[in-house]
């Protein structure tokens, strides 16, 4: 109960997200295929991704703010952030898109949130690959890769969508959400976090608002 309250207080208003009343969230990944032409590399993608016509479609439908991919299926992450190349080699870009999409958006008043997949982030990508951490081990590494990213960005995203939360609650069953609350506040406390576990049971209160994925039967517990 102590652990619940404290988490209360802990949360960022959310009323700027009530008063948006919606927005739109783009599931752009390394896996994404053009209209036309072959698929390009995930780096080459980015390197030709069109800001100002994405943030002009954006802006046709209204809404008040934008949840992106920043990596699902494959750790990547479309900005130069050393600290996730260092752990994920090759797969950051030059380019700094989420940067210039948050810049970009803000000049038409519409706010930045991002998009990340739980379980790509416990991903061995170097050897021995496919090992699995263990809770210290994933526990500091997201610590420190989501410490970055509000470090280099700040204000200029304003929330987290971060997915697959039920399989990671289940890994990790004494998981230390407090700290990694913490860690997705860096350069930003009044940033909001969402723990997707679909339409099933909240797994912590160390977040602000559900997000609810409809998908599956729901559980009861």
């Amino acid at each position: 109960q102590n652990n619940v309250l404290k988490a209360e207080k802990s949360r960022a208003s959310t009323d700027w997200f009530v008063k948006a009343k919606y927005g739109v969230m783009f599931h752009w990944t390394s896996e994404t295929m053009p209209l036309k032409g072959k698929q390009k590399s995930y780096q080459e993608a980015v390197r030709d991704f069109n800001v100002p016509a994405f943030v002009k479609m954006v802006e046709k439908t209204g809404a008040g703010y934008v949840f992106f991919t920043a990596m699902h299926v494959d750790p990547t992450f479309p900005a130069p952030l050393k600290e996730w190349e260092s752990v994920f080699p090759g797969m950051t870009t030059e380019r700094d898109l989420i940067g210039e999409i948050s810049d970009a958006l803000a000049k038409k008043k519409i706010k930045l949130a991002l998009y990340l997949a739980s379980g790509s982030m416990g991903k061995t990508i170097v050897e021995p690959k496919g090992k699995k951490l263990n809770e210290k081990e994933y526990s500091d590494r997201v610590a420190t890769l989501f410490e970055a990213i509000g470090n280099r960005y700040g204000d200029k995203v304003v929330g987290f969508w971060i997915d697959n939360w039920l399989g990671v609650d289940r890994w990790y069953p004494t998981f230390d959400y407090e700290r990694y609350f913490n860690a997705m506040k860096t350069g930003n406390p009044n940033r909001i976090v969402g723990l997707n576990s679909n339409i099933e049971v909240s797994v912590t209160p160390w977040q602000e608002y559900w997000a609810g994925e409809a998908g599956g039967s729901p559980r009861a517990t």
